[in-house]
């Protein structure tokens, strides 16, 4: 449920997801990526808060298998 409120608030205003799920630095470079380019970094804002908070939610990133 916190994925999809992070990825319908980034939508409305880009880097708003990432700021929610706590990742200050991608919030600010989204907002002015959205400054900047408005439109399609708005959706590709919402689709990278949805995967940042899913992998909040599992407990941080996956390590590769080699």
């Amino acid at each position: 449920m916190a994925a999809i409120f992070a990825g319908i608030a980034s939508l409305i205003i880009p880097g708003l997801g990432q700021l929610i799920n706590g990742k200050l630095i991608s919030a600010f470079l989204w907002f002015l990526a959205g400054a900047v380019a408005p439109g399609i970094v708005n959706i590709l804002s919402a689709i990278h808060a949805v995967v940042v908070s899913q992998e909040r939610d599992r407990g941080g990133r996956r390590l590769r298998r080699r």
